[in-house]
């Protein structure tokens, strides 16, 4: 894929988890209970979708400094930060809920309010934690939904070809 496909597909993405749709489907699965949006509860089952869907994609996250909890501690990159927030980084571009854009974006648009956000490669296992408490190995909820929003999202990469 082209940058300006990745933007075209970014801009398509953030189109549908903000519609009704994207909306509906947020809100009806027991993983997603609670989430605001696919960018504020809804990231996790997002983002290893679109490593699926994306060839060539990498899981990244949005780091934070803060105090881990005592099932996270030793398990993060490094030991004084979190995964806060997950996408996928595809040619130099972070991709979630709100499109494609460069990590240094992402970092300005975190930090209205988190501390220090720094975008960086995460594990799919550290990505699943974030909204697994305590952790689990592997959550069927989480693959449920990952496997609803693939065909959604090959969609949407198709039309953005």
């Amino acid at each position: 894929m082209t940058k300006t496909q990745i933007r075209r597909f970014g801009k398509n993405l953030k189109e549908w988890a903000y519609s009704q749709a994207g909306d509906r489907l947020l809100c009806s699965h027991d993983c997603t209970d609670g989430a605001c949006s696919w960018v504020a509860g809804g990231c996790v089952p997002l983002a290893l979708a679109l490593l699926e869907v994306l060839e060539g994609s990498e899981l990244y996250a949005v780091w934070v400094k803060q105090e881990a909890p005592p099932w996270f501690r030793g398990r993060t990159m490094p030991t004084h930060q979190l995964p806060h927030h997950v996408g996928v980084m595809l040619d130099g571009l972070f991709i979630d809920g709100l499109g494609a854009r460069l990590p240094r974006s992402v970092e300005r648009w975190w930090a209205s309010e988190l501390e220090t956000p720094k975008v960086a490669p995460v594990t799919t296992q550290s990505a699943i934690d974030i909204i697994s408490d305590p952790p689990k190995i592997r959550d069927p909820l989480i693959d449920n939904l990952v496997g609803i929003l693939v065909p959604i999202l090959d969609g949407i990469l198709l039309k953005s070809l």
